[in-house]
């Protein structure tokens, strides 16, 4: 087959078949969905499934930050999911590994929205563009095929798009909100002006419901689309955008505040309370601290890889405007220019991590397309010149491949293995487990979709002291540290009621279904700060010992003979989790999750 030949049969196929194209990329991020079997990051379980898990079904556990007290999370992104579960529940679809799978399918129709939306801005912005890509004729593109390929392509678009963070659809609700909004500068489109000016709210609406930092970028983009519109309108032009924008954030308030006072049961502004924690705060302290150059080159750098080079050609380009062809050129500029301003206030925080790019990466993928065309027409022009590029895409491909296969597929996989082991487990319904390991490195309630006793260390921040976890770390004596928890009562004369249970007790939790912590301990404290959480840490946890313990690689070494001597005896084959496995300790190699059950 000849070097163009893909290429060619690429072209005719979205041509002709667009709707057996839209099949193919739709089905492409299902199986996408399907093949990610690993753990990046706690929130995609805990603050969505999690909590949509225990609105329906009346018992789980919720982190911290939704305890009454703190209130730094919206309800709004995770009753998505609630509606799936209550749907589901009412009309009795009880397999669990359907239930397991049918959010990330969910997010999968988002990521293919994020694919097309990223092609169909890139066609706004770049429709005078073409690209050649081989000495044949026929081989002509307009660059949204290249956006679409670079999206598809992408290793962090692979290992992120699919997953349940509200980062995921934020994304999506950004480039579709920008595509309107560039649609409405658009001067062959001024009909349809308050149409697509009506979209772009509406959509940059619930993209500040589903996360309340994106207001600031909204922010941005609406000041310099205000004015545009003076510039090319007049003043009552912008008054009546600034009246329908009065109207939709107003209903979006209503909406954010009545379901967040349904859900903590007292009126509470999340939005106040996470900005206050993670600018004004110092989050850093409980989840580490990272360079105020983090987003400008480790996050680059890592979340483009192979694409690295061609968003600095692009970034150029567009800066410098480089290419008269590029169409509203400054307002891409504006758009990169609002992205910059909100990574500088991202910065501040001394808490970072590369999904909060997220949100903004789709426009890094369009400054990467620009980049490829001006590389190509510049330093490919020449005909001998035409051979190189199959090598060049070849490569670009390679290291995008690698790191999404590693990093879906086997970096962290232990979290989401072992839960899946514990639901083949015999008599699982009647048994109770503990975790022994980082806490929230796994899915909970809502993979194991039974009401049993299950507990973990907690990890919620506290100033002066030390949560569970880190006393589980950091104890000089992990076995008496654990003797002093788990406590035999072979002849009921120990008394239980003298401390907190370290499991969560479905019976128990169904009395309240909103209670931050373990059984219905809560909290009357009002002031929304860290101190308010001491009382899950103040009075001592103890209990039985459970079925099963899951055990982390981490201590097992330390607790292995403490597990023997206390009857139990480990299942199957240790469950492998990671090549390289960061924990507070440090960093250590070939990490395991181990099953322990207790052999009465």
């Amino acid at each position: 087959m000849k070097s163009y030949s893909f290429f060619k049969f690429s072209k005719k196929y979205i041509l002709y078949h667009r709707q057996w194209f839209y099949f193919t990329l739709v089905s492409f991020r299902i199986i996408n969905s399907l093949l990610i079997k690993t753990t990046f990051n706690p929130d995609e379980y805990w603050q969505s499934l999690e909590v949509a898990y225990q609105i329906v079904f009346g018992y789980g556990f919720l982190t911290w930050e939704w305890d009454h007290c703190i209130a730094l999370r919206s309800i709004i992104y995770p009753l998505l999911f609630a509606l799936i579960y209550k749907i589901f529940n009412i009309i009795n679809i009880s397999n669990t590994i359907f239930i397991i799978y049918i959010p990330r399918l969910f997010q999968a129709f988002f990521a293919f929205l994020t694919d097309i939306g990223t092609a169909k801005f890139t066609f706004l912005l770049t429709s005078k563009l073409k690209i050649k890509i081989f000495e044949i004729p026929s081989t002509i593109y307009n660059m949204d095929l290249i956006a679409l390929s670079l999206s598809i392509f992408s290793w962090f678009n692979f290992f992120c798009l699919c997953r349940t963070y509200s980062q995921t659809l934020e994304c999506c609700l950004n480039i579709w909100s920008m595509y309107f909004l560039l649609l409405s500068i658009l001067p062959e489109k001024n009909l349809n002006i308050n149409k697509n000016e009506f979209f772009t709210l509406i959509l940059s609406s619930i993209s500040v419901l589903i996360r309340h930092s994106s207001v600031i970028f909204w922010f941005l983009i609406f000041f310099f689309y205000s004015i545009h519109i003076i510039l090319k309108y007049s003043y009552c032009r912008f008054y009546y955008f600034l009246l329908k924008s009065f109207i939709i954030v107003s209903i979006s308030i209503i909406i954010m505040i009545s379901a967040d006072w349904w859900f903590y049961g007292k009126f509470v502004l999340p939005m106040i309370n996470f900005f206050n924690f993670n600018l004004l705060g110092n989050p850093g302290v409980f989840f580490g601290n990272n360079s105020w150059h983090y987003y400008f080159l480790e996050c680059p750098i890592s979340l483009l890889l192979s694409y690295i080079p061609f968003f600095i050609l692009g970034l150029y380009c567009i800066l410098f405007n480089q290419n008269k062809k590029l169409k509203f050129i400054s307002k891409f500029q504006a758009i990169l220019l609002s992205i910059f301003l909100v990574i500088i206030l991202l910065s501040f925080s001394s808490h970072k991590e590369y999904r909060f790019i997220l949100p903004y990466f789709p426009f890094l993928i369009v400054t990467t397309t620009i980049g490829i065309y001006y590389c190509i027409n510049r330093y490919f022009s020449k005909k001998y010149n035409y051979s190189y590029i199959k090598i060049i895409i070849l490569i670009i491909i390679i290291f995008q491949l690698i790191p999404a296969i590693y990093f879906s597929l086997l970096h962290q996989r232990g979290g989401e293995s072992v839960i899946k082991v514990i639901l083949s487990l015999p008599n699982i319904s009647n048994s109770s487990i503990f975790f022994i390991s980082q806490c929230h490195m796994y899915p909970f309630y809502s993979y194991i979709y039974k009401p049993i006793q299950m507990g973990f260390f907690d990890c919620s921040p506290i100033n002066n002291a030390q949560n569970w976890n880190s006393r589980l770390w950091y104890s000089n004596n992990i076995t008496s540290f654990l003797d002093s928890v788990f406590i035999s009562n072979h002849f009921n004369q120990f008394n239980y009621s003298n401390c907190i249970s370290p499991y969560i007790i479905p019976k128990l939790s169904k009395k309240n279904i909103y209670t931050g912590w373990f059984h219905n301990e809560i909290t009357t404290i009002k002031n929304v700060n860290d101190s308010c959480l001491h009382y899950r840490f103040l009075k001592k946890i103890c209990g039985p010992f459970p079925t099963y313990f899951i055990v982390h690689s981490s201590f097992i070494n330390d607790i292995k003979n403490w597990l023997n001597l206390n009857n139990y005896i480990q299942l199957g084959q240790p469950i492998f989790d990671s090549i390289i496995t960061e924990t507070p300790k440090g960093y250590i190699t070939y990490s395991y999750y181990y099953i322990y059950k207790k052999n009465n």
